[in-house]
């Protein structure tokens, strides 16, 4: 592995790892090490699933988040080790929405501007996503997303649980979208993760709101 991918995933290991910690009921601990060397196994367990850089780099990430909830599971029950979860893995990126809508503000075009950011974020996802752009032109781009690595991971083994809050990481930049002021409204519908046969992100522009 390239010594920039390796100090990407070290990143993400140590920033998700200090929000359990800050997260924990006070009194308590876990065990970084047994938590690091579960997400190594099961790296290699799930090895056959890497097809290029991008989804070695999201197993990692998948396998952190997964082995952390196994070690939490040790001691709290199915609601609190969740609750963890969800604020180390969603919650501790709320400063993502300022940026997002500092962005948009900004912006002449802010509907042609996310559109370009997300067709951008689709390159960097890899070739065990896969996307499907059912409208893009100027007035609507509607992507659906068939096929989601951090979805087949959970599934292959056996953390269903984990995947709504997978799919709640987006909703820091969703929440920066103001229709009545950038011109575009965003909706989600569905999700694979949320038992949707695809994932919609769809951005439509609105007139006189």
């Amino acid at each position: 592995m390239e010594n920039k991918n390796v100090q990407k995933i070290e990143y993400f290991q140590n920033f998700f790892l200090e929000a359990i910690e800050r997260k924990m009921p006070k009194g308590t601990s876990i065990n970084r090490q047994k938590i690091l060397t579960t997400t190594q196994d099961l790296v290699e367990k799930n090895a056959f699933l890497i097809q290029d850089k991008p989804s070695l780099e999201h197993l990692h990430v998948t396998c952190t988040v997964i082995a952390s909830f196994r070690e939490l599971k040790k001691k709290f029950s199915l609601s609190t080790c969740l609750s963890i979860v969800r604020y180390s893995f969603v919650d501790g990126l709320s400063f993502i929405t300022p940026q997002v809508r500092a962005l948009l503000d900004q912006s002449k075009e802010p509907f042609r501007e996310i559109v370009s950011i997300s067709k951008e974020k689709e390159k960097e996802y890899g070739k065990t996503f896969e996307f499907y752009r059912k409208q893009d032109d100027d007035r609507a781009y509607l992507l659906e997303i068939k096929k989601c690595f951090y979805c087949n991971v959970l599934k292959t083994n056996n953390s269903h649980e984990l995947m709504p809050i997978f799919c709640d990481f987006d909703t820091h930049w969703m929440k920066a979208i103001h229709p009545e002021k950038h011109g575009f409204r965003f909706d989600r519908p569905e999700t694979i993760g949320t038992g949707g046969n695809t994932c919609k992100f769809y951005f439509t522009r609105v007139d006189d709101l």
